[in-house]
């Protein structure tokens, strides 16, 4: 199969490189076994020569173009050995001759060359969407005023000082731990459990004496006192 024959041909599709990314030698690497991936064969046996025929390049590159398909999960390779003569045949993990599918999840394809109209997409990640877009459609976090947590307190009606919340996680930079803040109103009611938890001393303290019961006692005790260093002319029974 190394021979190339006048009418032999492969077709190179739009999507091959605007959705798979491939250009230059993989572009006609993987055009060339998703055609006969998508032929009654329904496999590519044709080795390295073929392709690298086509390329114009030494069999070594041509195995490298291969070998970076399947490692991209574009296509598979099947290795064995027949008659003794070791062999590694491809296939094409995208079926059929269009590129409107939807990564793993099964489709019926319209315009398809295939048999079946059922298509499975398998070992393929669509990465067209970068993590900067995805981060982009997430909430961003917008730190509140005080007149702002002040209302969403008297909403809950709990007790929280929102100067001091909102001073609290300012000199922390709106972070939780190591972590940026997500929400200033989860925050705040984890505050709220936090209040609504804190336990009472465990020594209650205890009431006051009325002012009379201790001046009372006090000049009872100053007054003893003065009897016995005999300050009063008119001492006891029991100091005579």
């Amino acid at each position: 199969m190394a021979r190339l024959n006048n009418t032999d041909s492969f077709t190179t599709s739009g999507w091959m490189r605007t959705e798979l990314g491939l250009e230059g030698a993989e572009l006609v690497t993987f055009a060339i076994v998703h055609q006969f991936s998508q032929s009654n064969a329904g496999i590519y046996k044709g080795g390295t020569r073929y392709i690298s025929t086509w390329l114009g390049c030494s069999d070594n590159s041509a195995r490298k173009y291969l070998k970076s398909l399947v490692a991209r999960g574009l296509v598979k390779e099947t290795s064995g050995k027949e008659n003794g003569v070791p062999f590694c045949y491809y296939t094409s993990t995208i079926e059929g001759s269009t590129s409107k599918f939807e990564v793993g999840v099964p489709q019926k394809l319209r315009g398809s060359t295939s048999k079946s109209e059922d298509r499975l997409l398998n070992g393929y990640i669509d990465n067209r969407e970068s993590i900067e877009e995805k981060k982009s459609r997430s909430p961003r976090f917008v730190k509140p005023s005080v007149e702002e947590v002040r209302e969403y307190c008297a909403s809950r009606g709990n007790s929280i000082d929102p100067e001091e919340f909102v001073d609290f996680y300012e000199s922390k930079g709106w972070m939780i731990g190591k972590s940026p803040m997500k929400s200033w109103q989860a925050a705040v009611r984890t505050w709220e459990k936090s209040k609504n938890n804190s336990r009472p001393s465990a020594r209650p303290s205890r009431a006051p004496r009325p002012a009379s019961d201790v001046y009372s006692r006090n000049a009872a005790a100053l007054e003893e006192v003065h009897r016995r260093l005999g300050f009063y002319n008119n001492p006891t029974a029991d100091e005579q």
